[in-house]
């Protein structure tokens, strides 16, 4: 048996998020927290890899420096709708590509350098409310706590264990990483073609250079609008593979849940992070919000420990007023725009302009 007045589910950039901002806040929290997770680093995550500068800034708040992982700088942009229209934008680095793998086991390597214990291989099986503490039933041990961390992705346990509910289906995701090759031969260019809104498709393909030898090749369906959601997206990128003249590549593929002011994100000793609470519809990107949603969580968590009132009534709130709940809600707007079907009739002549991009 394992007691800890904290446990966070997920050993993601969320989990490890949350446990870094919280020592951040009080160095005697490494005592009071652990982190589980069903699997082992350095592990495989299926992932576009993008890191955005104002990500940048938070992760170099947690002690990120620019060799701490193998990356790539993205200084050329090319957005896409079609075969001739086409929007460069150069110059200052937009993001980062790095392999998923290789940041993750980053954020482990700095839990473990801040004393926080990360019990790896440990599969939650369920979750019960015993006298105002929670109790996880695992495949190696009981764990006893009174606030827990749904840091688990979008098919999280915590979301089913607590029955949370979402407005919006889940989104899809599929990649393929492969050899660069004559037609595609650019280190430090990255593209997002848009050219399949008008078969159906609420995303777009991107092409990220992982390296100078790699690609990281995927496609992003929000499935916002529901007419639109048995669209077969695994199909579409792997045309593009075709197109693209790759002929043995591996598609994987993951869910992504997406953030809806309405979702419910906790429950009473319960709060989501990242993933598992919801993240950009507009472009399915994860990672920079789960690190922003670990600074809110700790602020919350902290604030219900100071308190003794673990309702996590005000959780929300607090997301929805900070930048990362505006971005959220904004690109929330936008991508129910872009998606829906009248204004993929309407970007074939909106597209070429730069000012409405």
């Amino acid at each position: 048996m394992i007691k800890k007045d904290i446990v966070i589910i997920g050993a993601g950039p969320s989990g490890m998020s949350t446990a870094l901002h919280l020592l951040k806040i009080d160095p005697n929290w490494r005592e009071r927290l652990v982190i589980v997770d069903k699997g082992e680093f350095p592990k495989e995550k299926i992932c576009g890899g993008g890191i955005t500068k104002k990500c940048l800034n938070s992760l170099r708040y947690m002690g990120f420096v620019e060799n701490s992982i193998s990356h790539n700088k993205v200084k050329e942009l090319k957005i896409q709708f079609g075969d001739k229209k086409k929007i460069i934008f150069s110059e200052k680095p937009h993001f980062i590509v790095t392999r998923r793998k290789e940041f993750d086991n980053w954020l482990y390597k700095k839990c473990l350098q801040h004393g926080i214990e990360v019990h790896q291989n440990v599969r939650v099986r369920n979750i019960s409310n015993q006298n105002e503490r929670l109790v996880l039933n695992t495949n190696s041990d009981e764990y006893i706590t009174k606030v827990v961390v749904g840091a688990d992705g979008g098919n999280s346990i915590v979301r089913r264990e607590f029955q949370f509910t979402s407005i919006l289906n889940l989104a899809y995701a599929y990649h393929a990483i492969v050899e660069q090759n004559y037609q595609i031969k650019n280190e430090n260019s990255a593209k997002f073609d848009f050219t399949n809104l008008k078969n159906g498709l609420q995303g777009y393909i991107w092409e990220f250079p992982v390296d100078s030898n790699k690609l990281n090749i995927g496609i992003y369906h929000s499935a916002i609008w529901k007419n639109n959601h048995l669209i077969n997206v695994k199909n579409l990128l792997k045309k593009k593979l075709d197109s693209l003249e790759y002929d043995e590549y591996s598609i994987r593929g993951y869910p992504i849940r997406l953030f809806h002011p309405n979702n419910t994100i906790s429950r009473k000793r319960v709060i989501l992070v990242g993933d598992a609470a919801g993240v950009d519809s507009l472009m399915g990107e994860g990672i920079s919000f789960s690190i922003w949603y670990g600074k809110i969580a700790s602020y919350s968590i902290t604030s219900a420990f100071n308190t003794n009132e673990f309702s996590f009534n005000n959780y929300k709130k607090c997301l929805l007023k900070s930048c990362i709940g505006k971005e959220l809600v904004r690109k929330l707007f936008i991508a129910r725009m872009i998606y829906s079907l009248p204004f993929q009739k309407m970007i074939t002549f909106l597209f070429p302009s730069t000012k409405f991009l």
